[in-house]
């Protein structure tokens, strides 16, 4: 046992040795260095004047090195702008059909979405329309407007002068019957005059006003007074759903 343990402790002794000979020892010089100190020293001396493709053997290492990678560059910029770049201008082409179907997708999803909403609301539009379609006269209640407004001008003390239709002017839903009116009266006559035409059960409205005093007479004013009341256009509204 004294003897291995004699043993052990020189090999121990013998590898802390070595390992301190290896940290102590200087670095060689790296052949990296020495190879581009011998090139740019060839690059120097070489002769370019004899240069030629029948000897490239003989030209400098660093010479053939840069020549070949200059030829791989340019073939790599070529290949990248003949191959890839029509396979870039590709794909963004399609990435931006990509995104222009997902933003109609959501529209879409949103319109379905609110579907429901949009058909009650369709409901309540034609409601209202109907209630409105109500109010407008059919040719055989014209004559009846008329009297209700000869009726509502008498009330008001107002004098008519004029009463007459106009020739209808025919628009996409509607038609439109004008009706040139002539009163005579004062100026609250007049007023009560237009307050009550606007509560008559049909729609009517009323246009291009203009008054003048009457000579001989501080006290009375003629009006004239465009009014137009309006009646569904049955055959624009079939023309326009056959059109569509």
């Amino acid at each position: 046992m004294p003897k291995l343990n004699k043993l052990l402790k020189k090999i121990t002794a013998q590898k802390k040795r070595q390992k301190k000979n290896r940290l102590q020892k200087k670095p060689e010089p790296i052949a990296i260095k020495r190879f581009f100190s011998n090139s740019l020293s060839e690059l120097k001396t070489f002769d370019y004047a004899s240069m030629s493709t029948r000897n490239i053997g003989s030209w400098p290492a660093m010479l053939r090195y840069l020549i070949a990678f200059s030829v791989l560059a340019i073939t790599a910029i070529t290949g990248t702008t003949v191959a890839v770049m029509p396979v870039l201008t590709d794909t963004s082409r399609l990435i931006e059909k990509q995104e222009e179907s997902y933003q109609m997708y959501g529209f879409k999803a949103r319109k379905a979405a609110y579907l429901p909403e949009y058909r009650e609301q369709m409901k309540e539009i034609e409601s209202t329309f109907s209630m409105l379609l109500q109010r407008l006269p059919t040719d055989t209640e014209v004559p009846g407007l008329l009297e209700d407004i000869t009726e509502v001008g008498k009330s008001a003390s107002m004098k008519f002068e004029k009463i007459a239709l106009m020739p209808e002017v025919e628009q996409e839903y509607y038609v439109e019957l004008p009706i040139n009116i002539d009163v005579l009266g004062g100026y609250h006559d007049i007023a009560n005059f237009v307050s009550a035409m606007s509560n008559l059960p049909r729609l009517v409205s009323l246009h291009d006003f203009r008054v003048e005093p009457v000579p001989g007479d501080n006290r009375l004013m003629r009006v004239n007074i465009l009014a137009k009341t309006y009646r569904y256009n049955q055959k624009g509204q079939e023309q326009n759903g056959g059109s569509q």
